[in-house]
């Protein structure tokens, strides 16, 4: 998906995800707004955020220190990505 509000409308017509990787600055709704929205729609959702950021303004560091998500700091390395997407993904899959 390239947009938050395509991402919500998704989730309440009833898509799933394993991982969201959603960047915390984006127009129109940004990633904490996102996270917001769908943790009323489909909290196990949320759950599988994974926040990007290419950098933290204190009151993003506030609101991240709130979540138990993940955070990647850009530029990362996609190992990093990986595993973290793996962890979502159920056993059966990673073989």
């Amino acid at each position: 998906m390239t947009s938050a509000p395509e991402a919500l409308a998704r989730i309440q017509a009833g898509a799933r995800f394993d991982t969201i990787v959603c960047d915390v600055h984006m127009p129109t709704l940004n990633g904490f707004e996102l996270h917001v929205a769908i943790q009323r729609l489909a909290p196990e959702q949320a759950r599988r955020f994974v926040f990007v950021t290419a950098g933290l303004l204190a009151e993003d560091r506030a609101a991240l220190s709130t979540m138990p998500n993940r955070v990647l700091i850009k530029p990362f390395r996609i190992d990093d990505l990986r595993e973290i997407i793996e962890g979502f993904l159920p056993i059966s899959l990673l073989r």
